[in-house]
């Protein structure tokens, strides 16, 4: 499994505005934590889903039972 914390800290470090994606990762951390149902798009089943901020998109697995996101992919689209 991709270790997901460190793309995202490397891709803060190499970002031309490291602060606006800061920014994004707050706003997507938020929404994952509060409401990973409710926010972003299905994709391959009912649990995998991805999520658009900035130029970030996030993959992410959603446990229905506990209403927690796990991030499995993260990608920066330049």
């Amino acid at each position: 499994m991709p270790d997901v914390r460190a793309d995202m800290a490397w891709m803060i470090v190499e970002a031309r505005d490291s602060e606006y994606l800061s920014e994004c990762v707050v706003r997507i951390d938020g929404a994952l934590r509060t409401t990973p149902l409710a926010v972003g798009e299905g994709r391959e089943s009912d649990t995998v889903r991805c999520l658009f901020d900035g130029p970030l998109t996030v993959f992410y697995e959603v446990d229905r039972s506990a209403a927690a996101a796990k991030v499995t992919a993260v990608l920066l689209t330049r």
